[in-house]
């Protein structure tokens, strides 16, 4: 987590310092982008690769699907407090090219043309890191950016716990459509946040392999979903709801589409939900098992 905080302000720092050069805005724009761009493409070869979610996807893709449903919409609505209106009207990217680096990925990945395997497995996390750090040069460099943390009250502190609670809540919702859990064991992936990697461990370990499968491909669709349609969720719910979608993920994964749909000003919040909810992930998941 430290990592997180050290990049993202080391990029903000030189933001500051270089805001009024418009071809380092640029060059660093250009930078965001190709990043974003890797780690999708990375996460679509880990996705395709994966012979537990390709084997089981006809099975348990239907109840992974229906328990994620972005339960966290319910916790949105809690946590959008009034210091945080939309303000921000800032370049968009296409949905259609965030979604394909991952379908590529996906398709190698599944069809074997390249493996996961042959990656350095700090690949995906230097890239995170690099991600922040160019993030942090273009909040730094947004001189409403300080204006605005200003405007943040107590409220916005408690945005990660009205998250988890919807989370919750749309977990035992989701496993009421689902014959094979029971409330509990759907709130425990509820509260798997988009930790995939984390909490389908946990819950496969406590319950059994197929909880566990279900687990991992809930909050894979989840993190995917929010990154993919980004635009979409921004203009049905507002600019919080992709904080309130991406979950534990909004410190790393999903940022960059967080910073470009709903703005600089929902960084900052974005990087402590992510965090606050990352480390509630290993205390919540076994309260309901």
């Amino acid at each position: 987590m430290i990592y997180i905080l050290l990049f993202f302000a080391a990029g903000a720092l030189i933001g500051h310092f270089l805001k009024r050069s418009q071809k380092v805005m640029k060059a660093n724009q250009r930078l965001q982008n190709m990043t974003v761009f890797a780690l999708l493409f990375f996460m679509g070869i880990s996705t395709g690769s994966n012979d537990t979610i390709l084997r089981n996807l006809p099975s348990l893709g239907k109840d992974a699907l229906i328990n994620c449903c972005h339960p966290g919409y319910i916790g949105q609505h809690i946590g959008s407090v009034p210091c945080l209106s939309p303000v921000f009207q800032g370049e968009r990217m296409s949905g259609l090219l965030l979604v394909l680096p991952f379908i590529a990925g996906l398709a190698a990945g599944a069809l074997e043309w390249i493996s996961a395997v042959g990656f350095p497995e700090q690949t995906q996390t230097l890239l995170i890191y690099a991600l922040l750090f160019f993030i942090g040069v273009s909040v730094g460099s947004d001189e409403e950016t300080l204006a605005n943390l200003k405007t943040l009250n107590l409220l916005s502190l408690l945005v990660p716990f009205s998250i988890l609670a919807g989370s919750l809540i749309g977990g035992a919702v989701g496993s009421v459509l689902i014959n094979r859990i029971d409330v509990n064991e759907g709130m425990s992936i509820g509260a798997g946040l988009g930790y995939y990697s984390l909490s389908s461990v946990l819950i496969g370990q406590l319950r059994g392999e197929e909880l566990g499968v279900i687990a991992l491909m809930a909050n894979i669709f989840r993190e995917v979903s929010t990154i993919l349609f980004a635009p979409l969720l921004v203009s049905l719910f507002g600019e919080m709801a992709l904080i309130a979608s991406g979950g534990a993920t909004t410190s790393d994964t999903s940022l960059p589409v967080i910073q470009r749909y709903s703005g600089n000003r929902y960084t900052l919040i974005a990087v402590f939900n992510g965090i606050v909810l990352s480390l509630l992930v290993p205390l919540v998941v076994p309260l309901f098992l």
